[in-house]
């Protein structure tokens, strides 16, 4: 129930944005930026329900969580107007990759190979401006990660897979230090985080007796939170009148 109302307001506050920039000036601007990614926590929890072979390993309840220091990211966002005074409407995406070698299974940390999550995010945007040198910057949308982890426990070489469409709130300041016509150089610095709505996991286990076993999960809770900073840049009048 709580994942419907979600999505029905997330639909209700798209249309509502698009609305108001659809009467705006028709002058489109555009800003991107290229981050530094910190992954604070990528985390989540599935129930195996008494059954399959992975019960036997973890108790019914396996929980995952990574942290990752090392990523890149950016964003790009296309403003369509400026229905009020310093604001501005439009509709902005972002990606981010980071890489890890441990993660936490059910409390114990694990080395991982090849251990990364993809993310993508998209939404309406809306920016505030302060003047000519400070904005805040607003996205609520829709995050869709892919993470992968390999290593090894007792029974074998584990590999985990997972997929998540996620309810996003992207939110950061932009502090522009450089101007000129049509154009705007700055530093941007903010935080992403996220909760999700539909989650699913594929676990691959083998080992050298010749066990080669597959299962698919639902995760049921789990939680994404990334703070970034780096440069940002603006094509087109910033509406700071």
């Amino acid at each position: 129930m709580l994942k419907k109302v979600f999505k029905m307001k997330l639909l209700q506050l798209l249309l509502v944005l698009m609305a108001f920039a659809g009467v705006c000036e028709a002058r489109p601007w555009f800003e991107f930026t290229v981050d530094y990614s910190c992954l604070t926590e990528c985390s989540s929890s599935i129930n195996f329900n008494n059954s399959g072979l992975f019960n036997q390993h973890y108790d019914g309840t396996l929980k995952k969580k990574v942290t990752s220091p090392a990523g890149i990211g950016g964003s790009a966002t296309i403003f369509f107007g400026a229905p009020f005074k310093s604001l501005e409407l439009g509709i902005g995406t972002s990606v981010s990759y980071n890489t890890f070698s441990r993660c936490l299974l059910d409390g114990e940390e694990e080395k991982t190979d090849n251990g990364y999550v993809l993310s993508f995010a998209g939404g309406p945007a809306a920016r505030f401006s302060f003047g000519k040198h400070t904005s805040l910057y607003f996205s609520p949308g829709v995050r869709f990660t892919i993470q992968n982890i390999k290593t090894k426990i007792s029974a074998g070489d584990m590999s985990y897979k997972e997929k998540n469409i996620m309810l996003n709130l992207s939110a950061g300041i932009r502090e522009w230090l450089f101007s000129s016509d049509r154009t705007n150089v700055g530093l941007d610095a903010g935080f992403d985080f996220a909760y999700p709505l539909n989650s699913f996991s594929q676990i691959d286990l083998s080992n050298d007796s010749g066990l080669d076993y597959s299962e698919t999960y639902k995760v049921s809770s789990g939680r994404f939170l990334k703070f970034y900073v780096g440069l940002c840049l603006n094509f087109g009048n910033r509406n700071t009148k």
